[in-house]
């Protein structure tokens, strides 16, 4: 590892006493109250505004913000008044809060906006508590440091302890607190715990000695001047290290697999190097690192022109150890090049600036920027040039010089990238429409130029140069080996049509979302989930003449030509892209005899505003794989859809999901409410399976025993039994580890 400047030495960590036990206890809880109480205020705000990952995003933003505007409190505070002085506001600062612990959150009426909504909700409900949180840990350690007269201490390993925190609240969380307790029992006992931390804090303040801090005046310039470059590189490292973490989580959700909670393991790691690099005990050499983390690099993007040509553990195992070692390459890098402890607020400040800049550029900017997962690539190209040394600017600079360019590596890899992009372009512009045999060798083109430049490694940038034409290959789309004849992206994940010689698909991730045959005799008769002889196709047909059908997850829009002429279907539909390319790419709408409307947002809240007793069928198919929308699948949800259903109507909802056994929650609110649920657990014939027809689980629940009775007289549909795993999920209490298959990932 690079030393940190002879200029900012600092005294070993000491440990053991009463007074550093103390300090690190304080910024651990802080860290764990903060951590707690993200999920579960997001937990609050999706019966409100729905299962859209925009509100897990809002929020997300939110708590960056806060934790800028803390990091900017205890900077500012510390200069502007001095260790003593400070130490008052702070106090009073930690006594008012009192006054604003979190509540549960109230729905804002009006026509403003929803992410204006949520973050003024946010603040009012959480914002002053999360404030305070967040400065704990930077004055915290300022104050460790000038715990003695003299030399201050090293404080910088009780950011270790505050990660720690971090981590522990994260896997605590899902697999302890949540299925424990309801959103109303967490909120007390964070209550309660934020007592805790005020009484730490103000106890840690007592024991910081007037004597120990010097003069009353506001606290002297740091020792060592801190110049404008250093502090955009610490952002700069912190913001690519963040923007490795939400491109990763986002590549494995969208190329590699989709499971419930996986987006824990990437921010577990992330934490952990955190934690690793800002210890006290040794890290692995930086040459190490570098090392790793280039060949990681190359692995990831040769990931991503040929997804399928490795299996997933591979994939996963790729994918998260360059995010370990890329990320540990970062923080260590931030943690050698730390500054002296006077400009200990002035650091933890940069590195929270450069981390809510990589989330809001990932989070907001990029789904409204791009239409694929382009992010991914340039992280990778941003790694890349912070690879080799600390000062990263000197790779790019030698990177992009002509003396690289020139050179025989350079050469040859500018010269292979460019004939390979000019024959596949040729051929996908050929007759025949579609990518040929030519195309396709060339498409590999990126794997030798990779292989390239990690042999030529030593020489200064090369391997940043390599790395950079591979992933503007995969930013001009010129990987795809499959026609991908539409993509579209936005908050709620990347859509893609995909075409092969029979059929038409509709991709959200790695989930197939809707299929549609080509053969005109065949393309008004849905495959996949829809088939009309399985359970939701069966469901429509069997509705009676001038029925209002009411559709949750549009899809492609396959149940819409199986609606009979004088029926009335409307879809609610959360992602305006998916309404585009239903209309743009298939023709179910349009060949639809019944009159068909398309309604944009959250389904609960859209069935909302639906006249009690108005549907005669109501279908919720809006679960997948990676995201399963808890609150659509509550007690009060359920009582909101009967109420919706004529007195003879049927609800019926598509459960099929290979990582959850979502029988199980109907099984809890079946026992719990009285009400009888069939189920159909639906298997195709091999002969329907080989024309695309899949196996589909559904469920069917009514406001009448006769309606649900005429159902249940089908072959295919029978009564839930009472005698298996059981789990009722309310508005306040959801328990999604209960449901999750523990082979998780199996293939």
């Amino acid at each position: 590892m690079n030393p940190a400047p002879a200029t900012d030495a600092v005294r070993p960590v000491e440990l053991g006493s009463a007074r550093t036990a103390l300090h690190a206890f304080s910024v651990f809880f802080s860290a764990v109250l903060l951590f707690s109480i993200e999920p579960m205020i997001a937990r609050m705000l999706l019966p409100i505004y729905g299962g859209s990952p925009a509100v897990w995003n809002t929020c997300m933003v939110f708590f960056q913000i806060v934790l800028v505007a803390g990091y900017t409190w205890a900077h500012g505070s510390m200069h502007a008044f001095g260790l003593p002085r400070q130490r008052l506001w702070q106090a009073l600062l930690l006594l008012l809060s009192l006054l604003a612990l979190p509540r549960p959150l109230a729905t804002i009426a009006g026509h403003t906006p929803p992410v204006i909504r949520i973050l003024v909700q946010l603040t009012l409900g959480v914002g002053a508590a999360c404030f305070v949180l967040s400065t704990n840990s930077s004055v915290t350690q300022r104050w460790f440091a000038e715990g003695r007269p003299g030399a201050p201490r090293d404080p910088f390993w009780l950011y270790a302890a505050s990660n720690a925190g971090s981590l522990a609240a994260l896997l605590a969380y899902p697999v302890l607190i949540e299925p424990a307790f309801g959103l109303s029992t967490q909120l007390r006992l964070w209550h309660a715990g934020y007592v805790v931390f005020v009484a730490v804090s103000l106890l840690t303040l007592m024991l910081v000695r007037p004597s120990d801090t010097g003069a009353t005046a506001p606290a002297s310039a740091p020792a060592v001047r801190i110049t404008l470059s250093r502090r955009l590189t610490w952002m700069l490292r912190a913001g690519v290290a963040a923007s490795l973490l939400l491109s990763v989580t986002m590549q494995l959700a969208t190329d590699v697999v989709s499971v419930p909670l996986l987006w824990i393991v990437p921010l577990a790691i992330y934490l952990l190097t955190f934690v690793i690099a800002f210890s006290p005990s040794r890290r692995l050499p930086r040459r190490v690192l570098a090392r790793c983390t280039t060949y990681g690099i190359a692995l990831c993007l040769v990931l991503v022109v040929v997804p399928t040509l490795f299996p997933l553990w591979f994939s996963l195992t790729v994918l998260l150890g360059v995010l370990f070692t890329g990320a540990l390459l970062c923080h260590g890098d931030l943690a050698d090049d730390r500054p002296d402890a006077s400009a200990l607020t002035d650091f933890y400040l940069w590195i929270a600036v450069g981390g809510a800049a990589g989330g809001l550029l990932n989070s907001i900017v990029a789904p409204l920027v791009f239409r694929s997962v382009a992010e991914y690539p340039l992280t990778l190209i941003a790694l890349a040039c912070l690879t080799p040394s600390a000062r990263w600017w000197l790779t790019v600079r030698r990177a992009l010089s002509w003396r690289t360019l020139r050179s025989l590596p350079g050469l040859a890899m500018l010269g292979a990238m460019l004939v390979a992009g000019i024959m596949v372009i040729v051929s996908r512009h050929a007759a025949t429409g579609a990518p040929g045999n030519t195309a396709l060798r060339w498409q590999f083109m990126p794997l030798p130029v990779l292989a390239f430049g990690v042999l030529f490694d030593s020489t200064a940038g090369m391997f940043a140069l390599s790395a950079t034409l591979a992933g503007a290959w995969v930013l001009a789309g010129l990987h795809f080996i499959d026609p991908i004849i539409d993509q579209q992206r936005s908050f709620f994940g990347l859509s893609r049509v995909t075409d092969n010689p029979n059929d038409r698909l509709l991709i959200h991730g790695v989930t197939v979302h809707g299929e549609q045959r080509k053969a005109p005799a065949l393309r008004d008769i849905p495959t996949a989930y829809y088939y009309p002889a399985g359970p939701l196709g069966a469901a429509v047909l069997q509705t009676r003449p001038g029925a209002e059908i009411g559709i949750v997850g549009l899809g492609a829009g396959c149940l819409a030509p199986l609606a009979r002429a004088g029926q009335h279907v409307t879809y609610y539909e959360i992602d305006p892209v998916v309404e585009a390319i239903a209309r743009r790419d298939f023709t179910y709408l349009a060949d639809a005899k019944a009159k068909v409307d398309l309604a944009t947002g959250d389904g609960r809240q859209l069935l909302a505003a639906v006249p009690n007793g108005r549907l005669d069928l109501l279908l919720i198919d809006a679960f997948n794989s990676d995201a399963i929308p808890t609150h659509l699948l509550t007690d009060e949800a359920l009582q909101l859809y009967l109420s919706k259903l004529a007195p003879d109507g049927v609800l019926v909802m598509h459960i099929s999901n290979r990582y959850a056994d979502l029988a199980s929650v109907f099984r809890g609110w079946q026992r719990a409410t009285g009400h009888q649920v069939a189920i159909d657990d639906y298997v195709p014939s091999p002969a329907d399976e080989a024309a695309g027809v899949r196996p589909t689980v559904a469920v069917a629940i009514a406001r009448s025993p006769a309606a649900i009775a005429r159902l249940a007289a089908s072959k295919q549909w029978y009564w839930l039994g009472n005698d298996g795993p059981a789990v009722h999920w309310t508005d306040d209490h959801v328990n999604l580890m209960a449901v999750l298959d523990r082979n998780i990932l199996r293939p």
